[in-house]
């Protein structure tokens, strides 16, 4: 259910107080807020005194019911994160319960391009750790001309039908702006349902699911498996 509440803000340009809406959580089945958090509008809203547009980010709840996956954003700078979270996140009996019975999975994001990004792999019904062992790695020369340009993250993005079908990542506007109209980079579809079903043969349900909120990175995946040989040891063989 999308959780609306009111909240007091100030203007970046007047200095101004405000009170505007704020979304505590975010169900699927609304389709333009969800069009609305991917694209950033949600956090947008001009002062009532002076019309300047500003952006509050503040911590979302994304529920997707049908694909049975909850992203939970909050700022991993934001001051008293860890006490904000006991506040927000449910139970760790309800989650076990939620994962167990019905298959649900958890995540817990710390920047806007890794939620944006969940929230894109839950519409589509992917496996989010199958994602991270597709996405493109263009890591920066120790030395040469190239040293000193930018690293940039590609994020996942959509499916491209094809032929052939393909996931397709690029930049996030988020954090690299007007760079993911510019570069991208696409994976086999076939890549992605060898990874997922190679996951699903190897780790554990309860770390695909997530028995509480978890943070699923490349980090996350080289738990279980060798970041060189790719060969599953789970982190019971470390």
């Amino acid at each position: 259910m999308t959780d609306i509440r009111n909240a007091d803000v100030t203007c970046v340009k007047c200095g101004m107080s405000n009170n505007i809406k704020i979304f505590a959580s975010i169900n699927s089945n609304n389709p333009e807020l969800r069009v609305n958090l991917i694209s950033g509008q949600i956090w947008a809203w001009n002062c009532k005194i002076c019309k300047e547009n500003n952006n509050t980010i503040y911590p979302i709840l994304y529920h997707d019911m049908s694909n049975r996956f909850m992203v939970q954003y909050i700022d991993e700078k934001m001051p008293g994160r860890d006490l904000a979270l006991t506040r927000m996140l449910p139970s760790s009996e309800q989650l076990k319960s939620m994962a167990t019975m019905k298959g649900y999975r958890f995540r817990l994001c710390g920047t806007l391009p890794d939620f944006v990004e969940k929230v894109l792999i839950a519409t589509t019904g992917l496996d989010d750790i199958a994602i991270e062992a597709c996405r493109p790695d263009f890591p920066r020369p120790k030395d040469g001309p190239d040293s000193k340009r930018l690293d940039i993250e590609f994020k996942f993005t959509e499916i491209a039908e094809g032929p052939p079908k393909a996931i397709v990542f690029r930049p996030s506007p988020f954090a690299y702006q007007g760079l993911e109209r510019a570069l991208s980079s696409s994976v086999p579809f076939d890549v992605y349902l060898m990874a997922a079903s190679r996951i699903k043969a190897c780790m554990p349900a309860a770390a695909i699911l997530g028995e509480e909120f978890i943070t699923v990175d490349k980090s996350y995946l080289w738990k279980w498996f060798d970041k060189d040989t790719a060969q599953y040891i789970g982190p019971e063989q470390r």
